[in-house]
């Protein structure tokens, strides 16, 4: 463990320590890990260890709201704006909760190619790693955490060749994401991280295994980072209000789903857009509003201006598809059909008559009154 300026009179908040800690950082990062800590509490260390270690990180309203997420819920989603901090601040969480118990913990972080995890989501890990900032008798210096990096392979092991308590990033179209995946399902580290970056892209294989990664954890959380694009890919799926999309606006900064909270970061809400300047560094502003909507055409009701800049699913008529999910949802068509009376069951086949083509495809669907008085169709 990293070990800071020593001080005569630590502030140890009452904990049962076998080995009286030699620095106020150990402390902290006993206690940010510590089970069963209270969540508040677990936030605070959280701060108090990223101000000794970063001062160079610059909180905001969106930190804090990702950081009490992530003390809260196990399963975490963020709809957000471009440049929202989102996989910053996640990677930063992820990384700490390594960091300060690496024998105990495995992390998984993917991203949806090779280039995207090269330049966003790695880079963000290894600054971490690289940029530990610990004080001494004549000042500050910059240290690497005592673990092995291993670049060629984006993992970071807590001793060399342990695969079992690492982080490890994984490109999802690499292939390898269920090889990762599996090593973790085999093994059961006692803490788990998952997260997933570019979650629009992702394959049903991570969220797949969220159910045997988190079984016989002490701490597990499962968090997805996107841009919004549709309610029915595996962001919008996953980020669905526990009360259905009706109940929910673009107004709405967070809300619950079936199994955690999702997180809103509407670019017109940005701390850099609130406080009318650049305030925090490389966080979402009015340049970037601005910029958008140039490209735009200066129109504000585009898929570019919903996605990057509201950071929230587009309303009906915006998608460029014959039925777009707002108007899927909006026309009830996913729930079950209930029939007035009898209804019959009717087929149809493309027979695929070119060769190299498309396949066959056979499908059965029902026709009938529904008891609102319409005719309609049962795909189910």
């Amino acid at each position: 463990m990293p070990v800071a300026v020593k001080t005569s009179s630590l502030q140890e908040y009452g904990y049962d320590f076998k080995v009286r800690p030699s620095s106020q950082l150990e402390v902290e990062m006993f206690g940010f890990v510590m089970p069963g800590q209270e969540p508040s509490q677990k936030a605070d260390h959280f701060k108090n260890i990223v101000g000794t270690i970063y001062p160079w990180c610059h909180w905001n309203d969106w930190n804090e709201l990702c950081l009490w997420s992530w003390c809260n819920y196990q399963e975490i989603s963020n709809a957000g704006c471009a440049s929202a901090q989102k996989t910053f601040t996640f990677s930063l969480l992820a990384f700490m909760e390594f960091a300060c118990a690496p024998a105990k913990t495995g992390v998984i972080m993917s991203s949806a190619t090779v280039p995207s995890l090269r330049t966003r989501l790695w880079p963000r890990v290894k600054d971490f790693y690289r940029r530990f900032t610990v004080g001494t008798k004549d000042g500050t210096r910059e240290i690497n955490w005592p673990y092995h990096l291993v670049d060629s392979k984006t993992q970071i092991q807590w001793q060399k060749g342990d695969d079992e308590h690492s982080i490890r990033a994984v490109a999802v179209d690499s292939g390898s994401i269920e090889q990762a995946i599996g090593k973790f399902i085999g093994s059961h580290p006692g803490r788990v991280v998952k997260m997933v970056d570019e979650a629009a892209q992702t394959k049903p294989a991570v969220f797949e295994a969220r159910s045997n990664l988190s079984v016989g954890t002490t701490f597990f959380r499962f968090v997805i980072l996107s841009n919004p694009i549709n309610q029915f890919d595996a962001h919008g799926k996953f980020s669905e209000p526990k009360r259905g999309w009706s109940t929910i606006s673009v107004n709405d900064e967070s809300w619950e789903t079936a199994t955690g909270i999702c997180l809103h970061f509407d670019g017109l809400k940005s701390p850099n857009v609130l406080a009318g300047y650049e305030k925090y560094p490389k966080v979402f502003g009015p340049a970037d509003i601005d910029r958008i909507k140039m490209q735009s055409g200066g129109k504000e009701n585009t898929l570019a201006w919903w996605s990057q800049v509201r950071g929230f699913w587009p309303p009906s008529g915006i998608s460029n598809t014959v039925l777009d999910a707002a108007t899927i949802i909006t026309g009830r068509a996913r729930e079950k059909a209930v029939w007035e009376g009898t209804f019959r069951t009717i087929s149809t086949l493309d027979p695929a008559f070119t060769t190299g083509g498309d396949r066959c495809v056979l499908r059965f669907f029902k026709v009938g009154k529904l008891i609102e008085g319409q005719f309609g169709m049962d795909l189910s």
